[in-house]
């Protein structure tokens, strides 16, 4: 599957501020971004993970053939694209993770918005602040909801066992 890469407003800036040492990780202007999966974007080299959420891997089908991780990363890019992106920094995972960032697109918060569309599930032991819009989601039938699919950790736990 293909990347998806946005080409931001060359005044958008990309901050990932309150790094436990007190030092901004990344800060200078975004020209473009790359959307890797409806969770993960890159910038200049940094992967950083929205925090709060857990999107469909970009390869993930649903039983019923719907391509959610696809769908998913097509909704984050159109959330994102044009806009002024800032980040903070959540927390700095190990060398084989992502930095999990709370990020920002004109002040909207792409997490709460992929949640809200049912293209994520909250992810509450990160934190709560997702739980109402992923709980609206699987009322209204929304996105994932609306079809057969495992949630992505289930999703990934799968391809592990299979060796993939």
């Amino acid at each position: 599957m293909r990347l998806v890469t946005l080409v931001v407003r060359s005044t958008a800036i990309l901050l990932f501020g309150a790094v436990m040492s007190g030092v901004p990780l990344l800060i200078g202007p975004a020209l473009a971004q790359t959307v890797i999966d409806g969770d993960t974007i890159e910038y200049k080299g940094v992967v950083v993970h929205l925090w709060g959420i857990d999107a469909p891997e970009k390869a993930q089908t649903c039983s019923d053939g719907w391509a959610a991780g696809k769908v998913a990363a097509d909704y984050l890019a159109q959330l994102m694209q044009g806009k002024t992106v800032s980040c903070e920094l959540k927390n700095k995972e190990g060398a084989d993770r992502t930095n999990s960032a709370l990020c920002k697109a004109n002040g909207q918060d792409p997490s709460a918005a992929m949640a809200s569309a049912g293209m994520a599930w909250a992810l509450p032991s990160q934190t709560p602040d997702y739980t109402v819009q992923d709980s609206d989601a699987q009322f209204d039938i929304r996105g994932v909801n609306a079809h057969t699919c495992n949630k992505a950790w289930d999703w990934r736990a799968q391809q592990l066992a299979k060796g993939k």
